[in-house]
């Protein structure tokens, strides 16, 4: 799953590596951001629900449960744990 965290949106895709190396993308998520500001987190409640929500839509659109990440942000650091399968 590639995940974006930006100050106006929050974007997540779920891809599938094929036999020949590239990606398909086979599902994606997409919300408003909120608690980021400039591209600082100001709010990391508000940051987390807007993460899952994106995943939670992209995961449905997928049909699948990712468990590996790819965060990608210009601005935004974060950290992504996964526990027991699930990312908190």
């Amino acid at each position: 799953m590639g995940l974006e965290v930006g100050t106006s949106k929050v974007c997540a895709v779920v891809g599938e590596v094929l036999d020949d190396g590239n990606i398909m993308v086979v599902g994606v998520g997409q919300t408003n951001s909120e608690g980021v500001r400039k591209g600082e987190i100001v709010n990391i409640d508000a940051t987390v629900e807007c993460i899952h929500a994106a995943v939670a839509d992209a995961e449905e659109s997928a049909g699948v449960e990712s468990t590996t990440f790819m965060p990608a942000s210009a601005a935004v650091t974060f950290a992504v744990s996964i526990t027991a399968g699930r990312w908190r």
